[in-house]
């Protein structure tokens, strides 16, 4: 678990859970506390020795080694269906180290859950900071065991890894479909790790039907997941072009205009909360089970900011960005909307072809930069997608649409989703 996550966790003083983490690249047990403004991280240690537990600052110690796996069983479980006993590394501690220089022996217990339940009882602060455990911070509702969830079939792969249908059975005993998304390597990065959760943290705030919807993570063992809503309908660019190859009419445009409203429903509803998504395209879009469009994979959203700028572009997707995006790295929900733009073009080609069809990227950056207008609408699309299109598409950020007005010429007497 991500340090980060971990300190948006824990608010009040004294709050307290015990993690996995990375030191020394390896995997360490390691107490979490919450003490006045800050929260602090103290690597659990073990002695096979003595069988015993105890805390000591990893860091201030020398002659510290990374010893054999140990079971613990009992920490942090919220009920029975949470019991499960974990296996890890730990700090193993020789015997010598618990006596303090003063001769007072540092607390040492012969399971971790009687070593914390004392510290708590007793309100001994633990040095160097003078940290004192008062409230066990309970396993979240969304975080899973691995034993729960059950692994069907690879649907496909993506940046970080692959993404599984899969059962998942919940605390009353019902089993849902879900899709999981797997971060799998043997040696993942900590930036890495760090983006796997806020993504899982970001989606944890969505409740709409045109964003998918998150259910929880599973971090405890390796792989660690993230589990979603599994849209039965699949992937929008692969259900376009499917149809597409089958019979070159297609799909109905009412159809398609329903596609296009959809996403607009999915993107008013983030940028009425703040979230750049960033990555708009038709390969990030989804059919749910009554063939309704949801927008997925927020790996490169940013929350709570009305913009960023990035120094350097690094495999962007140069086709679907603003052309602010291109001169100066900066991305906002007005990027967000010339992003939607280039999906409308994707939703009525029905995905036969990337956007500029037959161009390089940098003869379509070009167009981007300098055309009046980048692209037309797709023939036979109805007019108003050409409309929107044009708002979309306003060199100027300032001058751009915004959600709001592209929802209202898709759906005129709809009411835009709001903040609640």
């Amino acid at each position: 678990m991500p340090r980060k996550e971990v300190e948006d966790m824990l608010k009040v003083q004294g709050d307290y859970l015990v993690r996995k983490t990375t030191m020394a690249r390896q995997v360490v047990y390691c107490l979490s506390v919450r003490h006045v403004n800050d929260v602090k991280h103290i690597p659990l240690g073990y002695s096979f020795d003595t069988g015993m537990w105890t805390l000591k600052d990893a860091r201030l110690e020398p002659g510290l080694t990374f010893s054999r796996a140990v079971s613990v069983t009992g920490v942090q479980c919220r009920s029975d269906y949470w019991a499960k006993p974990l296996t890890v590394g730990c700090w193993q501690i020789d015997a010598l180290w618990r006596t303090k220089s003063d001769g007072k022996t540092d607390i040492t217990k012969p399971s971790l859950k009687e070593l914390l339940d004392t510290l708590v009882q007793t309100e001994k602060q633990i040095p160097p900071s003078g940290v004192i455990l008062k409230n066990p911070f309970p396993r979240p509702d969304y975080y899973f065991l691995h034993e729960h969830i059950t692994i069907l079939k690879k649907l496909g792969h993506g940046a970080f890894g692959e993404v599984h249908f899969g059962k998942l059975r919940l605390k009353n005993g019902d089993e849902i479909d879900v899709a999981v998304k797997m971060l799998k390597g043997t040696r993942i990065k900590k930036s890495q790790l760090s983006a796997f959760f806020e993504e899982a943290k970001l989606m944890r705030r969505f409740d709409h039907p045109n964003i998918v919807r998150f259910y929880g993570v599973a971090p405890q063992e390796e792989p660690i997941m993230i589990l979603l809503e599994l849209a039965n309908g699949g992937s929008l660019k692969a259900g376009l072009f499917d149809s597409y190859c089958k019979n070159h009419s297609g799909i109905p445009p009412s159809k398609l205009l329903q596609f296009a409203t959809d996403g607009a429903r999915g993107m008013c509803y983030l940028a009425a909360r703040q979230v750049i998504h960033r990555d708009i395209a038709a390969r990030n879009c989804l059919l749910g089970r009554k063939d309704e469009l949801k927008i997925s994979d927020f790996g490169l959203s940013i929350a709570d900011k009305t913009e960023m700028k990035l120094d350097k572009l690094k495999s962007v997707p140069i086709k679907w960005l603003a052309p602010e995006t291109l001169r100066q790295g900066i991305f906002s929900t007005k990027t967000d909307v010339w992003s939607y733009g280039v999906l409308l073009w994707e939703i009525f080609a029905q995905c036969s072809s990337d956007p500029f069809p037959g161009e390089t990227n940098a003869k379509a950056k070009e167009h981007i930069l300098n055309d009046p207008v980048p692209m037309n609408a797709p023939p036979g699309s109805p007019k108003i997608v050409q409309e929107v299109m044009a708002v979309c598409f306003m060199k100027n950020p300032e001058e751009r649409a915004d959600f709001v007005r592209v929802l209202k010429l898709l759906s005129p007497h709809e009411t835009p989703p709001t903040i609640p």
